[in-house]
């Protein structure tokens, strides 16, 4: 049970000093954060795919479709860093304007006004990352940071 206790602080720790570097990284510079995301995606579908096969010493289509997915992640990440910006811009536009719609259902003033403020910046998020606005990731980046902090804070008076 304690081994448990000390693992899963360990686990804590190390969430906490990622969101922390991910977080400096997105600050510092979008498509480095967003390219070395997509290589360590790339590198996790390698070993996904290649682990199987040598454990079953056998060929599967799977593991080959992982294997050349993860290449292509390591080798094209800015590929999918232009495309990851469009579609999250694209996704929180939709979610800014459901939100804005949501809101207007409530009655109480202060839920109403704080559902419509959070919706249009959502939205705003959106139309900066289909714009090609870092200031969207760079907040984002802020919050990891500010929330890697906290984490280890919390973890620090946990003992």
């Amino acid at each position: 049970m304690q081994v448990y206790i000390v693992q899963s602080k360990t686990n804590l720790i190390i969430m906490a000093i990622l969101m922390i570097i991910i977080g400096a990284l997105f600050v510092i510079n979008k498509n480095l954060a967003l390219d070395i995301g997509f290589i360590v995606a790339g590198v996790m579908l390698i070993i996904i795919g290649l682990f199987p096969m040598i454990q079953m010493k056998d060929m599967n289509i799977i593991g080959i479709i992982f294997i050349l997915l993860g290449l292509i992640l390591i080798i094209f990440p800015y590929v999918f860093t232009d495309i990851t910006q469009i579609l999250l811009g694209i996704i929180a536009i939709i979610v800014g304007a459901v939100g804005i719609f949501n809101s207007m259902k409530y009655t109480n003033q202060t839920v109403l006004i704080l559902g419509v403020l959070v919706g249009v910046l959502i939205l705003v998020a959106g139309v900066t990352m289909l714009m090609k606005w870092d200031i969207a990731f760079q907040i984002f980046g802020i919050l990891l940071i500010i929330g890697g902090v906290i984490n280890l804070v919390a973890i620090s008076k946990a003992n």
